[in-house]
Protein backbone atom coordinates (compact mmCIF):
# COMPACT_ATOMS: atom_id res chain seq x y z
CA UNK A 1 0.00 0.00 0.00
CA UNK A 2 1.54 3.83 -0.89
CA UNK A 3 1.60 5.92 1.67
CA UNK A 4 0.69 9.50 0.77
CA UNK A 5 1.43 11.87 3.00
CA UNK A 6 0.24 15.56 3.32
CA UNK A 7 1.92 18.27 5.74
CA UNK A 8 -0.30 20.81 7.23
CA UNK A 9 -4.42 21.00 7.95
CA UNK A 10 -4.82 24.59 6.67
CA UNK A 11 -7.37 25.18 3.61
CA UNK A 12 -4.71 23.58 0.75
CA UNK A 13 -3.64 20.61 3.07
CA UNK A 14 -7.30 19.67 3.42
CA UNK A 15 -8.36 20.03 0.49
CA UNK A 16 -5.44 18.14 -1.40
CA UNK A 17 -6.11 15.48 0.95
CA UNK A 18 -9.80 15.25 0.22
CA UNK A 19 -9.10 14.84 -3.80
CA UNK A 20 -6.27 12.25 -2.86
CA UNK A 21 -8.83 9.95 -0.99
CA UNK A 22 -11.17 10.16 -3.93
CA UNK A 23 -8.85 9.53 -6.65
CA UNK A 24 -6.59 6.88 -4.26
CA UNK A 25 -9.09 4.94 -2.44
CA UNK A 26 -6.54 2.46 -1.74
CA UNK A 27 -3.72 4.80 -0.35
CA UNK A 28 -2.80 5.04 3.08
CA UNK A 29 -3.43 8.85 3.25
CA UNK A 30 -1.90 10.65 6.03
CA UNK A 31 -2.48 14.67 7.15
CA UNK A 32 0.07 15.69 9.69
CA UNK A 33 -0.69 19.18 11.59
CA UNK A 34 1.46 20.43 14.07
CA UNK A 35 -1.81 21.91 16.59
CA UNK A 36 -4.77 20.52 17.40
CA UNK A 37 -7.03 21.97 15.15
CA UNK A 38 -7.69 21.96 11.30
CA UNK A 39 -8.19 25.37 9.28
CA UNK A 40 -4.81 27.46 9.41
CA UNK A 41 -5.51 31.23 8.61
CA UNK A 42 -9.20 30.35 8.25
CA UNK A 43 -10.76 31.08 11.79
CA UNK A 44 -14.49 31.74 13.29
CA UNK A 45 -14.99 33.08 16.81
CA UNK A 46 -18.53 33.34 17.84
CA UNK A 47 -19.60 35.36 20.80
CA UNK A 48 -22.74 36.69 22.40
CA UNK A 49 -24.15 36.07 18.65
CA UNK A 50 -22.04 37.65 16.73
CA UNK A 51 -19.78 35.71 14.35
CA UNK A 52 -16.47 37.26 13.59
CA UNK A 53 -14.12 35.81 10.99
CA UNK A 54 -10.19 36.17 12.00
CA UNK A 55 -9.32 34.87 8.65
CA UNK A 56 -10.93 34.87 4.88
CA UNK A 57 -14.45 35.55 5.30
CA UNK A 58 -16.22 34.10 2.14
CA UNK A 59 -15.96 33.27 -1.39
CA UNK A 60 -16.39 35.27 -4.94
CA UNK A 61 -18.42 32.89 -6.58
CA UNK A 62 -18.48 34.39 -9.78
CA UNK A 63 -15.32 32.89 -12.09
CA UNK A 64 -12.85 30.93 -10.74
CA UNK A 65 -15.58 30.38 -8.13
CA UNK A 66 -17.16 27.75 -9.55
CA UNK A 67 -14.27 25.83 -8.89
CA UNK A 68 -15.77 26.14 -4.87
CA UNK A 69 -19.06 26.43 -5.59
CA UNK A 70 -18.26 22.66 -7.39
CA UNK A 71 -16.67 21.78 -3.88
CA UNK A 72 -19.26 22.62 -1.64
CA UNK A 73 -21.33 20.96 -3.49
CA UNK A 74 -19.57 17.63 -3.83
CA UNK A 75 -18.31 17.55 -0.08
CA UNK A 76 -22.07 18.17 0.85
CA UNK A 77 -21.99 21.65 2.30
CA UNK A 78 -24.18 23.43 -1.06
CA UNK A 79 -27.55 23.24 1.51
CA UNK A 80 -25.00 25.38 3.62
CA UNK A 81 -23.75 28.14 1.37
CA UNK A 82 -25.26 31.83 2.22
CA UNK A 83 -24.91 34.84 -0.15
CA UNK A 84 -24.03 37.90 0.79
CA UNK A 85 -27.21 40.70 0.92
CA UNK A 86 -27.06 43.09 -1.77
CA UNK A 87 -25.77 45.88 0.55
CA UNK A 88 -22.01 44.12 -0.21
CA UNK A 89 -22.30 45.41 -3.82
CA UNK A 90 -22.13 48.84 -2.33
CA UNK A 91 -18.45 49.91 -1.75
CA UNK A 92 -16.63 52.72 -0.31
CA UNK A 93 -13.50 53.91 -0.49
CA UNK A 94 -11.96 56.34 2.16
CA UNK A 95 -10.51 59.83 0.05
CA UNK A 96 -9.73 63.37 1.65
CA UNK A 97 -11.11 62.87 4.74
CA UNK A 98 -14.80 60.94 4.01
CA UNK A 99 -16.12 57.82 2.43
CA UNK A 100 -16.57 58.46 -1.46
CA UNK A 101 -19.08 55.54 -2.29
CA UNK A 102 -17.75 53.78 -5.70
CA UNK A 103 -19.70 54.42 -8.49
CA UNK A 104 -22.72 51.73 -9.55
CA UNK A 105 -23.78 53.03 -13.00
CA UNK A 106 -22.40 55.18 -15.79
CA UNK A 107 -24.08 58.38 -14.17
CA UNK A 108 -22.61 58.25 -10.82
CA UNK A 109 -19.25 57.10 -12.58
CA UNK A 110 -18.75 60.56 -14.09
CA UNK A 111 -19.64 62.66 -10.53
CA UNK A 112 -17.87 60.21 -7.47
CA UNK A 113 -14.22 61.48 -6.41
CA UNK A 114 -13.06 58.01 -6.88
CA UNK A 115 -13.57 57.92 -10.15
CA UNK A 116 -12.37 61.35 -11.28
CA UNK A 117 -9.51 61.16 -13.62
CA UNK A 118 -10.88 58.14 -15.17
CA UNK A 119 -11.26 59.98 -19.13
CA UNK A 120 -7.52 60.82 -18.51
CA UNK A 121 -6.22 57.40 -17.59
CA UNK A 122 -8.10 55.95 -20.86
CA UNK A 123 -6.55 58.67 -23.15
CA UNK A 124 -3.17 57.58 -21.35
CA UNK A 125 -3.84 54.15 -22.08
CA UNK A 126 -5.06 54.27 -25.41
CA UNK A 127 -2.01 56.69 -26.77
CA UNK A 128 0.51 55.03 -24.49
CA UNK A 129 2.71 52.14 -26.72
CA UNK A 130 3.41 49.13 -25.30
CA UNK A 131 6.75 47.97 -23.89
CA UNK A 132 7.56 44.99 -24.74
CA UNK A 133 11.07 44.75 -23.77
CA UNK A 134 9.97 44.61 -19.53
CA UNK A 135 9.41 41.11 -18.46
CA UNK A 136 7.79 41.77 -15.48
CA UNK A 137 7.37 45.39 -13.53
CA UNK A 138 5.31 46.62 -9.96
CA UNK A 139 1.79 47.20 -10.02
CA UNK A 140 2.43 50.54 -9.60
CA UNK A 141 4.54 50.68 -12.27
CA UNK A 142 2.56 49.25 -14.61
CA UNK A 143 -0.34 51.03 -13.68
CA UNK A 144 1.67 54.53 -13.68
CA UNK A 145 2.88 53.59 -16.82
CA UNK A 146 -0.83 52.68 -18.54
CA UNK A 147 -3.42 54.46 -16.62
CA UNK A 148 -1.45 57.40 -14.20
CA UNK A 149 -0.32 57.78 -10.35
CA UNK A 150 -3.45 58.88 -9.63
CA UNK A 151 -5.49 55.74 -10.76
CA UNK A 152 -2.40 53.71 -8.86
CA UNK A 153 -2.69 55.80 -5.40
CA UNK A 154 -6.33 56.19 -5.08
CA UNK A 155 -7.75 53.21 -6.40
CA UNK A 156 -5.29 50.23 -7.23
CA UNK A 157 -3.03 50.97 -4.09
CA UNK A 158 -6.38 50.62 -1.85
CA UNK A 159 -7.63 47.56 -3.51
CA UNK A 160 -4.52 45.78 -3.30
CA UNK A 161 -4.31 46.17 0.18
CA UNK A 162 -7.46 44.74 1.23
CA UNK A 163 -6.21 41.25 -1.10
CA UNK A 164 -2.45 41.25 -0.30
CA UNK A 165 -2.12 43.77 2.24
CA UNK A 166 0.69 44.65 0.27
CA UNK A 167 2.67 47.03 -1.30
CA UNK A 168 1.83 48.33 -4.63
CA UNK A 169 5.49 48.90 -5.59
CA UNK A 170 7.10 45.84 -4.37
CA UNK A 171 4.23 43.27 -5.91
CA UNK A 172 3.98 41.96 -9.75
CA UNK A 173 2.08 43.03 -11.78
CA UNK A 174 1.88 39.69 -13.90
CA UNK A 175 1.35 37.47 -10.79
CA UNK A 176 -1.56 39.82 -9.18
CA UNK A 177 -3.10 41.75 -12.12
CA UNK A 178 -2.96 39.31 -14.66
CA UNK A 179 -6.47 40.51 -15.96
CA UNK A 180 -5.01 44.13 -16.80
CA UNK A 181 -1.57 42.76 -17.64
CA UNK A 182 -2.56 39.97 -20.26
CA UNK A 183 -4.61 42.87 -22.03
CA UNK A 184 -1.36 44.69 -22.80
CA UNK A 185 0.55 41.96 -23.80
CA UNK A 186 -1.85 40.39 -26.31
CA UNK A 187 -3.63 44.08 -27.78
CA UNK A 188 -1.21 46.26 -26.89
CA UNK A 189 -3.27 48.04 -24.27
CA UNK A 190 -5.52 47.93 -21.18
CA UNK A 191 -8.15 49.03 -22.88
CA UNK A 192 -8.36 47.44 -26.33
CA UNK A 193 -7.44 44.21 -24.97
CA UNK A 194 -10.76 44.27 -22.88
CA UNK A 195 -12.53 45.45 -25.74
CA UNK A 196 -10.81 42.84 -28.63
CA UNK A 197 -10.38 39.94 -26.40
CA UNK A 198 -12.47 37.13 -26.88
CA UNK A 199 -14.59 35.67 -24.21
CA UNK A 200 -13.37 32.58 -22.50
CA UNK A 201 -14.70 29.48 -21.78
CA UNK A 202 -15.03 28.96 -18.40
CA UNK A 203 -12.95 26.35 -16.24
CA UNK A 204 -16.61 25.20 -15.19
CA UNK A 205 -19.66 24.71 -16.86
CA UNK A 206 -21.12 23.85 -14.57
CA UNK A 207 -24.46 25.79 -13.69
CA UNK A 208 -24.89 26.78 -9.77
CA UNK A 209 -28.10 29.33 -10.63
CA UNK A 210 -28.29 32.47 -8.53
CA UNK A 211 -25.95 31.85 -6.05
CA UNK A 212 -23.39 32.78 -8.59
CA UNK A 213 -24.32 36.28 -8.88
CA UNK A 214 -23.68 37.47 -5.09
CA UNK A 215 -20.71 39.09 -4.41
CA UNK A 216 -19.64 36.69 -1.75
CA UNK A 217 -20.69 33.36 -0.11
CA UNK A 218 -20.39 31.59 3.12
CA UNK A 219 -21.47 29.33 5.25
CA UNK A 220 -24.14 29.07 7.67
CA UNK A 221 -21.96 29.42 10.93
CA UNK A 222 -18.94 31.24 9.36
CA UNK A 223 -15.93 29.59 7.05
CA UNK A 224 -15.50 27.43 10.12
CA UNK A 225 -18.24 25.28 8.72
CA UNK A 226 -15.89 24.11 5.59
CA UNK A 227 -13.22 23.36 8.09
CA UNK A 228 -15.40 21.07 10.28
CA UNK A 229 -16.93 19.11 7.02
CA UNK A 230 -13.65 18.81 6.07
CA UNK A 231 -12.53 17.54 8.93
CA UNK A 232 -15.00 14.68 9.60
CA UNK A 233 -14.54 14.10 6.11
CA UNK A 234 -10.89 12.59 7.21
CA UNK A 235 -11.29 11.97 10.27
CA UNK A 236 -9.09 8.79 9.65
CA UNK A 237 -6.55 10.60 8.01
CA UNK A 238 -5.80 13.42 10.20
CA UNK A 239 -3.22 13.29 13.09
CA UNK A 240 -3.88 16.53 15.03
CA UNK A 241 -0.89 18.01 17.51
CA UNK A 242 1.74 15.94 15.84
CA UNK A 243 4.63 18.60 15.32
CA UNK A 244 7.05 17.74 12.64
CA UNK A 245 10.63 18.23 13.69
CA UNK A 246 12.72 17.01 10.37
CA UNK A 247 11.94 15.25 7.03
CA UNK A 248 14.71 13.21 5.63
CA UNK A 249 15.11 11.28 2.41
CA UNK A 250 15.79 7.47 2.37
CA UNK A 251 16.19 6.54 -1.04
CA UNK A 252 13.17 7.32 -2.45
CA UNK A 253 11.53 7.39 0.25
CA UNK A 254 10.95 10.20 3.28
CA UNK A 255 11.06 9.78 6.92
CA UNK A 256 9.18 11.83 8.66
CA UNK A 257 10.60 12.45 12.51
CA UNK A 258 8.18 13.70 15.17
CA UNK A 259 10.64 13.66 17.83
CA UNK A 260 9.54 10.27 19.87
CA UNK A 261 8.31 8.50 16.72
CA UNK A 262 8.65 8.38 12.73
CA UNK A 263 6.77 7.79 9.70
CA UNK A 264 8.15 6.59 6.32
CA UNK A 265 5.94 7.62 3.41
CA UNK A 266 6.46 7.25 -0.25
CA UNK A 267 4.96 10.77 -1.24
CA UNK A 268 5.23 13.90 0.65
CA UNK A 269 2.92 16.82 -0.20
CA UNK A 270 3.66 20.52 1.64
CA UNK A 271 1.22 22.64 2.18
CA UNK A 272 3.34 24.54 5.28
CA UNK A 273 3.84 27.82 4.98
CA UNK A 274 7.25 28.64 3.44
CA UNK A 275 9.17 29.58 6.73
CA UNK A 276 7.62 26.57 8.70
CA UNK A 277 9.28 24.21 5.78
CA UNK A 278 12.51 25.56 5.54
CA UNK A 279 12.60 24.84 9.76
CA UNK A 280 11.79 21.25 9.39
CA UNK A 281 13.96 19.94 6.17
CA UNK A 282 17.11 17.97 6.50
CA UNK A 283 19.90 20.44 5.37
CA UNK A 284 22.22 17.84 5.02
CA UNK A 285 20.79 17.28 2.27
CA UNK A 286 21.96 18.86 -1.03
CA UNK A 287 18.48 19.64 -2.49
CA UNK A 288 16.70 20.62 0.85
CA UNK A 289 19.66 23.23 1.96
CA UNK A 290 18.94 24.73 -1.89
CA UNK A 291 14.87 24.87 -1.16
CA UNK A 292 15.93 26.31 2.21
CA UNK A 293 17.47 29.01 0.75
CA UNK A 294 15.05 29.71 -1.75
CA UNK A 295 11.90 29.80 1.03
CA UNK A 296 14.22 32.16 2.99
CA UNK A 297 13.50 34.32 -0.33
CA UNK A 298 9.24 34.24 0.49
CA UNK A 299 7.82 36.93 2.01
CA UNK A 300 4.98 37.62 4.16
CA UNK A 301 2.51 40.60 4.90
CA UNK A 302 1.62 41.19 9.01
CA UNK A 303 -1.91 41.62 9.05
CA UNK A 304 -4.34 42.21 12.66
CA UNK A 305 -7.92 41.79 11.91
CA UNK A 306 -9.60 43.41 14.58
CA UNK A 307 -13.43 42.41 15.51
CA UNK A 308 -15.76 45.19 16.74
CA UNK A 309 -19.58 44.22 18.20
CA UNK A 310 -21.89 47.14 18.94
CA UNK A 311 -25.11 47.15 21.05
CA UNK A 312 -26.49 49.41 18.66
CA UNK A 313 -27.01 49.91 14.84
CA UNK A 314 -24.28 52.78 14.64
CA UNK A 315 -23.55 52.92 10.90
CA UNK A 316 -25.70 55.25 8.92
CA UNK A 317 -23.62 54.01 5.64
CA UNK A 318 -25.33 50.37 4.03
CA UNK A 319 -22.71 48.42 1.85
CA UNK A 320 -19.76 46.18 1.83
CA UNK A 321 -16.93 48.20 3.94
CA UNK A 322 -14.49 50.71 2.85
CA UNK A 323 -10.54 50.99 1.61
CA UNK A 324 -8.22 53.40 2.60
CA UNK A 325 -5.67 54.58 0.40
CA UNK A 326 -1.77 54.94 1.92
CA UNK A 327 -1.63 58.74 0.65
CA UNK A 328 -4.72 59.27 3.29
CA UNK A 329 -2.13 58.30 6.09
CA UNK A 330 -4.54 56.66 8.22
CA UNK A 331 -4.40 53.87 11.10
CA UNK A 332 -6.51 50.94 9.28
CA UNK A 333 -6.13 49.32 6.02
CA UNK A 334 -9.96 48.89 6.08
CA UNK A 335 -13.39 47.70 7.35
CA UNK A 336 -15.76 45.88 6.85
CA UNK A 337 -19.66 45.95 7.74
CA UNK A 338 -20.60 42.28 9.15
CA UNK A 339 -23.70 42.37 9.83
CA UNK A 340 -24.81 43.79 6.38
CA UNK A 341 -22.64 41.74 4.30
CA UNK A 342 -24.04 38.39 5.56
CA UNK A 343 -27.73 37.66 7.37
CA UNK A 344 -27.37 36.02 10.96
CA UNK A 345 -23.43 37.23 11.44
CA UNK A 346 -25.11 40.12 14.35
CA UNK A 347 -27.63 39.48 16.23
CA UNK A 348 -30.90 42.35 15.15
CA UNK A 349 -30.32 45.79 15.64
CA UNK A 350 -26.61 45.35 16.86
CA UNK A 351 -23.07 46.41 14.27
CA UNK A 352 -20.91 44.08 13.39
CA UNK A 353 -17.10 44.96 12.10
CA UNK A 354 -13.59 43.71 11.32
CA UNK A 355 -11.13 46.03 10.45
CA UNK A 356 -7.72 45.51 9.14
CA UNK A 357 -4.28 47.01 10.14
CA UNK A 358 -0.64 46.27 9.25
CA UNK A 359 0.47 45.24 5.91
CA UNK A 360 3.65 45.53 3.94
CA UNK A 361 3.63 49.18 4.30
CA UNK A 362 3.46 49.26 7.68
CA UNK A 363 7.28 49.12 9.33
CA UNK A 364 5.78 49.44 12.83
CA UNK A 365 3.64 46.55 13.46
CA UNK A 366 5.82 44.78 15.64
CA UNK A 367 5.65 47.08 18.20
CA UNK A 368 2.07 47.20 18.44
CA UNK A 369 -0.11 45.03 20.98
CA UNK A 370 -3.50 43.50 21.00
CA UNK A 371 -4.36 46.40 22.83
CA UNK A 372 -2.66 48.66 20.49
CA UNK A 373 -4.86 47.33 17.58
CA UNK A 374 -8.03 47.81 18.95
CA UNK A 375 -7.56 51.41 19.95
CA UNK A 376 -6.55 52.05 16.86
CA UNK A 377 -9.55 50.29 14.79
CA UNK A 378 -11.68 51.69 17.60
CA UNK A 379 -10.73 55.40 17.25
CA UNK A 380 -10.30 55.69 13.02
CA UNK A 381 -13.84 53.89 12.98
CA UNK A 382 -15.33 56.62 15.28
CA UNK A 383 -13.96 59.27 13.13
CA UNK A 384 -14.74 57.62 9.70
CA UNK A 385 -18.02 56.29 10.53
CA UNK A 386 -19.10 59.18 13.65
CA UNK A 387 -19.78 56.58 15.77
CA UNK A 388 -20.08 57.90 19.64
CA UNK A 389 -20.87 54.84 21.06
CA UNK A 390 -18.05 52.23 22.34
CA UNK A 391 -18.00 48.54 21.41
CA UNK A 392 -19.41 45.82 23.80
CA UNK A 393 -17.15 43.24 21.91
CA UNK A 394 -13.26 44.10 21.27
CA UNK A 395 -10.89 41.08 20.05
CA UNK A 396 -7.97 41.02 17.88
CA UNK A 397 -5.95 38.28 15.85
CA UNK A 398 -2.29 39.19 14.88
CA UNK A 399 -0.94 37.34 12.00
CA UNK A 400 2.44 38.01 11.84
CA UNK A 401 3.47 36.31 9.17
CA UNK A 402 0.38 36.11 7.34
CA UNK A 403 0.08 36.58 3.56
CA UNK A 404 2.52 35.70 1.66
CA UNK A 405 3.26 38.35 -1.33
CA UNK A 406 3.85 38.00 -4.64
CA UNK A 407 6.40 40.38 -5.29
CA UNK A 408 8.40 40.87 -8.12
CA UNK A 409 10.61 38.13 -8.70
CA UNK A 410 8.22 35.21 -6.78
CA UNK A 411 7.34 33.59 -9.68
CA UNK A 412 11.12 32.48 -10.60
CA UNK A 413 11.62 31.62 -6.68
CA UNK A 414 9.02 29.09 -6.98
CA UNK A 415 9.71 27.82 -10.57
CA UNK A 416 13.42 27.12 -8.82
CA UNK A 417 11.26 25.45 -6.33
CA UNK A 418 9.14 23.37 -8.44
CA UNK A 419 12.45 22.48 -10.44
CA UNK A 420 14.56 21.58 -7.55
CA UNK A 421 11.88 18.36 -6.83
CA UNK A 422 10.32 17.78 -10.72
CA UNK A 423 10.89 13.83 -10.44
CA UNK A 424 10.77 13.64 -6.79
CA UNK A 425 7.80 12.21 -4.55
CA UNK A 426 8.63 15.42 -2.75
CA UNK A 427 5.82 18.38 -3.95
CA UNK A 428 5.81 22.45 -2.56
CA UNK A 429 1.93 23.60 -2.27
CA UNK A 430 0.34 26.11 -0.57
CA UNK A 431 -0.90 29.53 -0.40
CA UNK A 432 2.70 31.07 -1.54
CA UNK A 433 2.58 28.83 -4.47
CA UNK A 434 -0.53 28.78 -6.51
CA UNK A 435 -2.33 31.61 -5.05
CA UNK A 436 -3.45 33.37 -1.81
CA UNK A 437 -7.05 32.88 -1.87
CA UNK A 438 -9.42 29.76 -0.78
CA UNK A 439 -10.14 29.55 -4.13
CA UNK A 440 -7.13 28.98 -5.40
CA UNK A 441 -6.30 26.79 -2.48
CA UNK A 442 -8.99 24.80 -3.32
CA UNK A 443 -8.50 24.80 -7.53
CA UNK A 444 -4.93 24.04 -7.04
CA UNK A 445 -5.39 21.22 -4.53
CA UNK A 446 -7.88 19.67 -7.09
CA UNK A 447 -5.22 20.50 -10.17
CA UNK A 448 -2.10 18.61 -8.32
CA UNK A 449 -4.14 15.95 -7.24
CA UNK A 450 -5.47 15.37 -11.03
CA UNK A 451 -2.27 15.84 -12.44
CA UNK A 452 -0.66 13.56 -10.10
CA UNK A 453 -3.51 10.94 -10.97
CA UNK A 454 -2.15 10.71 -14.84
CA UNK A 455 1.36 10.55 -14.15
CA UNK A 456 0.87 8.27 -11.16
CA UNK A 457 -1.89 5.89 -11.21
CA UNK A 458 -0.29 2.72 -12.71
CA UNK A 459 1.98 2.48 -9.32
CA UNK A 460 -1.24 2.14 -7.14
Amino acid sequence: MKKITVIGAGISGLATAYYFKKAFPNAEIKIFEANKTCGGKISTVKKDGFIFEEGPRGIRPSGKGRHFLQFAREIGLWEKLVPSNKEAKIRYIFLEGKLEKLPSNPIEAITSKTTSGTLKAILQDLTTSQKTSIKDETIYDFIERRLGSEIANKLIDPVISGVYAGNIKKLSANETIYFLTEPEKNFGGIIKGLIKQPKTKPEISENFGEIEKSALVTFEGGMQTLIDRLSKLLEDNLVLGSKLTKIQKNGEKFVLDFGESVYEADFVFSTLPSYELAKIVDKNEPVFLKLTELLGKIIYAPISVTSLGYENKVNKFKGFGYLVPHREKQKILGALWNDQIFNGFAPKGKSSFSVMLGGACDENFSNFSEKDFIEMAENDLQKHLSISENPGIKMTKIWVLGIPQYNVGHKEIVGEIQNLFENSNFVVSGNFVGGVSVIDCVRNAKNLVGFFEQKNKERF
